[in-house]
């Protein structure tokens, strides 16, 4: 769901509108899906969040864990790095300079893929943050929370003092711990009110772009779709789903392991717009009724396509993986 959420967000966000003379209806639904981008990002963060969260852990073993972890994520990134800017080259869809190959080679400094450098940096964090999580009581962690998330929002008011991805991670991380701890402590907020909430939320970020844009702000009309209430809405939303009956679906857990590849492939700078304009040709769609189930069609069929293109990249890793380990075998033998 996460990754679908920030799938949909670059469907809305990424497509060449037409913005002369646009109506604030039409100015709407084409942004539709862009409040999820945020939601899908956090609720992505709170599920690593949620679950890193154990009592009497060994913080220097569980940080080599995350360790391990990262450069799993890692390989992935510069594996769809390397590949969408080998195509990208040979179909002539790009020029590549020297700085495209700086990007190619390190997506994490050159911020290539800003959601998965600040993971990757509280992924790092986490085995230190939890030390101070599992100590912190109901209303110091809460107050934590309440005083991050003021200090994070500020910038929507443009002060820049505590700012970045890493920020914002950093609270989305210590409400997740919280809800780990506390989850049966709000059994008071009632699921009618999450959804509520969640609606509501997602309605207000849509009209404040929609009076952001009226007043010609361009592409800052997004940003009340960050912050605060992209906070409160992924917390609702993911309270929600720890609530929900659960269920093993063999499908469903290879899906989700091979989804991560979508946000990859789509959010590459070298083929961000080319594969809303260019494959989908959304614009195309921008005036008609059947814009949001288009956006819809889209995604679906991002995952789909994504699903062996991943399961290649798996196959690939494990007989590289194999292939060296067995030379480092011989190598000792001799």
């Amino acid at each position: 769901m996460a990754i679908a959420f920030i799938l949909l967000s670059h469907f809305s966000l990424w497509s060449h509108w037409q913005t002369d003379q646009q109506s604030s209806l039409n100015y709407l639904v084409t942004m539709l899906y862009q409040p999820l981008g945020k939601f899908g990002v956090y609720i992505f963060v709170l599920i690593t969040c949620y679950f890193s969260l154990k009592e009497n852990q060994d913080v220097m073993s569980y940080e080599r864990k995350q360790l391990k972890h990262s450069f799993i994520t890692m390989q992935e990134v510069w594996f769809y790095s390397f590949l969408i800017f080998g195509i990208t080259w040979l179909f002539n869809i790009i020029q590549p300079s020297l700085g495209d190959v700086v990007k190619t080679l390190l997506p994490f400094i050159s911020r290539e893929y800003w959601f998965v450098t600040a993971y990757i940096m509280l992924v790092l964090l986490i085995p230190f943050f939890n030390v101070l999580s599992i100590k912190l009581n109901f209303t110091e962690h809460l107050s934590l929370i309440l005083i991050l998330m003021f200090f994070d929002t500020l910038s929507l008011v443009r002060n820049y003092t505590m700012n970045g991805y890493l920020a914002s991670f950093v609270v989305v991380y210590f409400i997740g711990t919280f809800i780990r701890k506390y989850l049966k402590r709000l059994a008071f907020i009632k699921n009618w009110m999450l959804v509520t909430s969640f609606g509501l939320l997602w309605i207000i970020e849509l009209i404040s772009m929609v009076l952001l844009d009226r007043l010609n702000y361009g592409s800052d009309s997004v940003h009340f779709t960050d912050k605060l209430f992209a906070f409160l809405g992924a917390t609702a939303l993911f309270i929600l789903i720890l609530r929900s009956k659960t269920f093993y679906n063999k499908w469903i857990n290879r899906l989700a392991k091979t989804v991560f590849a979508g946000y990859l492939l789509t959010d590459n700078p070298f083929t961000r717009h080319f594969v809303w304009d260019n494959i989908f040709q959304t614009f195309k769609f921008q005036y008609t009724p059947w814009l949001p189930i288009y956006g819809l069609g889209c995604v679906a069929l991002i995952i789909l396509v994504t699903i062996p293109i991943d399961a290649f990249r798996i196959w690939f890793i494990q007989k590289l993986n194999a292939y060296f380990q067995e030379k480092k075998m011989f190598q000792n033998k001799n």
